[in-house]
């Protein structure tokens, strides 16, 4: 049997594995012979699942190493010592305060909707990252991180929630199910019609198209 514990320590090590990827690719895409327009598309998309992973891990543990670069695991080659692999675990406010870069970094790249959304539908729009950065930032003002119940904290989650509501609304083709006498039945239809307007991050399966929240 799976314990808590368990499950979170897998996801803790498969997070952790995919940060390794994203900076893997962050620490070498100027090297290559890409457009810049091409590039920044694509460093848009992995600040946005690099800030993706740190987001599971600081609400399921709070405070973590930030790890910025890929670090080289061999030691022993002449170019690294031991003591460089080992971070000391951040302050909860640092890791909010770093996936909220990664966060206006990944908006500032990427476009409020992609082109032929047939080949693009499901992929991270500028809207896409405001909005979890709204999220975190509802999190880290809720009562789990926010005991003394600072009033700032509530302004900047409501700053950037009503930031991404108007990018969504106003250039990412998102809107909310309609408020009509029948509006239980059209929320209803959100988690069956996977090209709802209302569904801002869609993950795509064997083909088929289901809907997930930031």
């Amino acid at each position: 049997e799976m314990t808590s514990s368990l499950v979170g320590s897998e996801m803790c090590i498969r997070d952790r594995l995919n940060v390794r990827r994203c900076n893997l690719f962050l620490d070498n895409i100027d090297k290559g012979t890409l457009s810049e327009e091409e590039r920044n598309l694509l460093k848009g998309q992995v600040y946005f699942w690099r800030a993706w992973l740190y987001y599971r891990l600081v609400t399921t543990y709070g405070g973590v190493p930030i790890i910025k670069s890929a670090q080289n695991p061999t030691i022993g080659d002449g170019t690294i010592e031991e003591s460089t692999l080992n971070v000391e675990r951040s302050s909860t406010d640092d890791c909010v305060t770093f996936v909220c870069e990664d966060l206006d970094n990944a908006a500032s790249l990427l476009p409020s909707v992609w082109a032929d959304p047939s080949v693009n539908y499901g992929r991270v729009t500028k809207g896409a990252a405001m909005a979890l950065k709204g999220r975190l930032l509802l999190f880290y003002a809720s009562p789990l991180f926010n005991r003394s119940n600072d009033k700032a904290r509530w302004d900047a989650a409501y700053t950037a929630n009503k930031a991404a509501y108007d990018e969504l609304t106003t250039n990412g083709d998102r809107e909310l199910v309609g408020a009509t006498s029948k509006r239980a039945q059209d929320w209803e239809k959100m988690f069956v019609n996977p090209l709802s307007k209302e569904a801002v991050l869609i993950t795509l399966y064997n083909n088929c198209l289901l809907y997930t929240s930031p």
